[in-house]
Order: C-alpha cells, then structure tokens, then sequence
C-alpha cells in the first residue's frame, strides 16, 4: 500500500524505528513512551538529511546570486525577472527551513 509519494528511506527508517521502538528485546528508557522515543530518533535522522540539502541550496543560491551580480545584476535589464525569481527561491528555501525545522546559516 503506497499511501504518500515518500522516498524510500524515509519509509524504511520510520519502519525500522516502528519495530525497534515495540520490540519486546531491550527497553526504553525510564518514562519515555514508544511515539516519543520514535518521533526523536526520527527527528534527529531527518533533521540532519535536511540540513545537507539545505546547505546545498544555499550554496546554490549564493553561487547563482554571484554569478548574476557579475552580469550586472538588477543594473541588467535582461536580467530583472531572474533577479526576482533569486528572491524567490531565497525565500522559499527560508520557508521551506522554518516548515522543517532547519537552522538558518
């Protein structure tokens, strides 16, 4: 069953975290309920996968911002809707790190 479009990795680390978290073998600890241990594993392997992608959009961003500027940037009448569509991608990569919980650079 194929319920939502989602890599394959995230599927298999929510399984694989599934099972351990309700596995009769080894114990959680003291005062920590299945879903928490769960959700914070989860979180922690996700955070860190998002973050790379982030900091290779920023990369991006600040390379295709550098290279625009060296073509005259918004002073380049052919360049002002490329110029805004930078803003934009900016922006929503900012959103896109609020939504997921990334930190900023």
């Amino acid at each position: 069953m194929n319920l939502h479009p989602m890599h394959p990795d995230v599927r298999q680390v929510l399984a694989d975290l599934i099972r351990e978290a309700t596995s009769r073998t080894g114990a959680l600890p003291e005062g920590v309920t299945p879903d928490q241990w769960i959700a914070e594993r989860f979180l922690a392997w996700w955070g860190a996968r998002v973050h790379d992608e982030c900091a290779e959009l920023d990369k991006a961003i600040v390379y295709a911002r550098a290279e625009l500027g060296r073509l005259g940037g918004w002073s380049n009448k052919g360049l002002e809707e490329v110029m805004h569509a930078m803003i934009h991608v900016g922006d929503a990569n900012a959103e896109l790190r609020l939504l997921l919980g990334v930190e900023t650079p």
